[in-house]
């Protein structure tokens, strides 16, 4: 099995690599259609997908690497994938510099996530950031953890631009 690694929003597969098991799409996909890719690729031959992950830096803080769209198939849970893919996701924020890997998620209805981050060793606080709206109608909490020697900053607050990550969400209808 393979855990497979995409960015948000993509839609055609540029390359495979056996090796770190990524895949380079365009972008494009979201919702629906990304499901829908990902159960074509077990036919396809690539390999049966678990799960989804993602890392982006933001322009404002370098030092930081954030997962993105991290998920997990829910017949491949408690599998030890999950912690793979957080141990990989790590490893590649180091490799590209970053002392911090956060991550952001919804604050309600979410225990099981809660404990699986918590598990891995990040700490969680609310997102509240007055020049940020989108928490307002998403409420979201911030996971945070260090990756070197150095104590843990955590995030207060400071605007990860998240009414604007909201507004670029399009899902198939």
């Amino acid at each position: 099995m393979k855990i497979w690694f995409m960015r948000l929003r993509y839609n055609k597969v540029l390359s495979f690599n056996e090796v770190d098991q990524t895949i380079t799409v365009q972008t494009g996909l979201s919702g629906p259609a990304l499901e829908k890719w990902l159960n074509d690729a077990k036919k396809d031959g690539h390999g049966q997908s678990v799960g989804i992950s993602g890392i982006y830096i933001l322009p404002s803080d370098p030092s930081s690497a954030w997962l993105g769209w991290f998920g997990m198939l829910p017949e491949e849970r408690r599998k030890g994938y999950g912690q793979e893919a957080i141990a990989l996701f790590e490893q590649e924020a180091k490799k590209r510099g970053c002392l911090y890997a956060r991550l952001f998620t919804n604050r309600f209805h979410n225990d099981v996530a809660f404990a699986f981050y918590q598990s891995q060793g990040y700490s969680f606080e609310p997102y509240t950031c007055p020049d940020d709206k989108g928490w307002k109608r998403y409420p979201i909490v911030i996971f945070s953890k260090s990756l070197s020697d150095k104590p843990l900053i955590l995030w207060n607050d400071r605007n990860i631009h998240f009414n604007e990550q909201i507004a670029k969400q399009v899902y198939d209808k």
